[in-house]
């Protein structure tokens, strides 16, 4: 299953149509106000299907369904960090400077995502659709930290 979203409204707090490969809506992803790293899944109903809120530093908490699916962790790495979410037993990996990101559980492929259109648009492949919810979560937590590393880096300076 192949999904697609922008990027652009994600970051200035709107409402994000999510996308399949017919360009048929199937979610709507929003980030909430007033908490960083904050978002909700809902489906074209308007039904809140997740939800993604920070715990602690590195740990971010992932419901689906009203469920606890599992806790984000961040292992190790910086330009290519190291995640694991917890109680779904997914190991995610990637690089954080081009937005690529792969989670497996044992040695199979739970989702892969990369970016179109010079990275104002997601395309997130899953393997199945029970997996697409907290895969949707999981890359904008991943993109959201992105961002605010990609902020806090001091620009070049040349001394001549």
């Amino acid at each position: 299953m192949e999904l697609f979203f922008e990027t652009e409204t994600l970051h200035a707090g709107r409402f994000t149509s999510v996308r399949d490969g017919d360009n048929r809506g199937r979610f709507v992803l929003r980030q909430k106000y007033g908490t960083h790293g904050s978002f909700q899944l809902l489906n074209t109903d308007n039904h809140i299907l997740g939800s993604v809120n920070p715990a602690q530093k590195n740990r971010y908490e992932i419901n689906i369904n009203g469920q606890g699916r599992g806790t984000l962790i961040r292992m190790v790495g910086e330009t290519h960090p190291l995640y694991m979410l917890r109680g779904a037993n997914w190991l995610v990996s990637g690089n954080m400077t081009a937005n690529h990101y792969r989670a497996y559980r044992g040695f199979e492929a739970v989702f892969a995502s990369d970016t179109l259109a010079s990275g104002l648009t997601m395309r997130l492949w899953c393997n199945t659709k029970e997996a697409a919810p907290a895969s949707l979560l999981t890359i904008a937590v991943l993109d959201q930290i992105r961002q605010g590393t990609i902020m806090k880096q001091q620009p070049l300076s040349f001394s001549y």
